[in-house]
């Protein structure tokens, strides 16, 4: 996985988008925020780029701010009929975790 930041500072309104690599195979990179959920959305989808059969394909995450407060963004890389991880998450090629501080615009 490419070197994810630990952890970035947003204003309201503003976005950041954060390249998730090897999806494929049945697995996506899924997402869930713990602290003050209220404080960012976040929108994972496909990288731009010509789709090859047979080819992992790179997924972005799109973080926005919404309003002031922090909060944790957890990526767990999956299949969507796994269960989520009950415990703590580790950082690892298959989790990371982005703490966000949203600051007024």
């Amino acid at each position: 996985m490419a070197q994810l930041p630990g952890a970035i500072e947003l204003r309201v309104g503003e976005t950041r988008d954060v390249r998730l690599s090897r999806s494929g195979g049945g697995y996506r990179w899924f997402s869930d925020v713990s602290g003050d959920r209220e404080a960012v959305d976040v929108q994972i989808g496909y990288a731009n780029g010509e789709l090859v059969q047979g080819h992992w394909r790179d997924e972005v995450a799109t973080i926005r701010a919404l309003k002031v407060g922090r909060a944790a963004v957890h990526f767990q890389l999956r299949r969507e009929w796994e269960e989520r991880p009950a415990g703590p998450r580790e950082n690892n090629d298959d989790a990371r975790t982005i703490n966000v501080t949203v600051i007024g615009a």
